[in-house]
């Protein structure tokens, strides 16, 4: 009987954000085809310069995406060689039987 009455509250606690958390998802996708609905009209309903307008701001968003992914990749395979070269130099001191840091 005890146990039971510990399992409820959190059967209710667990079912509230499972609740909350189901909602949230809904609404962000809902949102988010409202936006491709309400982009594909503006598109359809554009003029030619409007198109390539919308077309190259897109290009322009794009552009700073990809900039910044390849600066955060460059970054990574910077951190790769510090770290190979450390693990190298470690392996290099062992065998020379020094101690490591």
């Amino acid at each position: 009987m005890a146990s039971q009455l510990k399992a409820k509250p959190l059967f209710l606690a667990f079912a509230s954000v499972v609740i909350t958390v189901t909602g949230a998802l809904l609404g962000a996708q809902l949102k988010t085809e409202q936006q491709a609905v309400k982009n594909a009209k503006q598109m359809r309903e554009a003029s030619p310069s409007e198109k390539i307008e919308i077309l190259e701001q897109t290009k322009h968003k794009i552009l700073v995406q990809k900039r910044s992914l390849e600066e955060k990749i460059e970054s990574l395979h910077a951190r790769q060689a510090k770290h190979e070269t450390e693990r190298l130099e470690r392996i290099e001191r062992s065998k020379k039987g020094e101690k490591m840091p």
